[in-house]
């Protein structure tokens, strides 16, 4: 998960695993701040099958229907423009804003890591940079995702750190820092992915 400096506003990518169930007090690297982070909540998904039993469903009204209909209609529509015309529909904003909220598409163009490295101490795999935005306008942050890969480059652990829609300045930087504990053996290749645009990969047995 990002968190933020209560003080000085700096950001960091943070593992959720490194919060615990109880949170932890952190030091920010850049005005030595120090605050609590508590971890996220996730709601755990409702049982409704005992109320099932009492439901009775109706057949649908045939203006549902022609709603229902209009909408696949309007998102095949969208899905065969965004194969044919990327470029066209991602600057309607309207369509622009709902792959954006829906973690679909990133304007990532201007946005790129720079400083990264990463070292095992103990067993902990930490990595530590930043994330730029070299652009001229505010973009929203995407998601950074960090996945380790066997000597055979298949996926074994992934982990996500998601930015939830902040936004990163025109030519701000973003700190970077996050920790995967208990490296596995088998962890042989790290990759680092922005959005949806793999950016950065490490040789882990070098």
């Amino acid at each position: 998960m990002l968190i933020t400096c209560e003080k000085c506003q700096a950001t960091y990518a943070l593992a959720d695993q490194m919060i615990g169930k109880n949170g932890r007090k952190v030091k920010c690297a850049r005005c030595a701040y120090i605050w609590m982070v508590l971890p996220e909540i996730v709601e755990e998904p409702m049982d409704l099958s005992p109320c099932l039993e009492d439901i009775h469903f109706e057949k649908p009204a045939r203006s549902n229907i022609l709603v229902a209909l209009a909408i696949l209609l309007f998102m095949a529509i969208m899905g065969v423009g965004l194969v044919a015309f990327p470029e066209t529909c991602i600057k309607i904003a309207p369509i622009k804003y709902i792959l954006v909220k829906s973690g679909i598409y990133y304007d990532s163009k201007g946005i790129a890591l720079s400083e990264m490295s990463y070292h095992i101490l103990k067993g902990d795999l930490i990595i530590t940079g930043k994330l730029t935005n070299h652009s001229n306008e505010d973009k929203i942050m995407p998601n950074l995702r960090y996945i380790l890969l066997n000597k055979d480059k298949k996926a074994i652990f992934t982990a996500t750190a998601k930015a939830s829609g902040k936004q990163i300045k025109a030519y701000e930087e973003s700190a970077i820092y996050a920790k995967i504990t208990n490296l596995s053996n088998e962890a042989a290749y790290l990759e680092l992915v922005v959005g949806n645009k793999p950016e950065l990969s490490f040789d882990l047995k070098k």
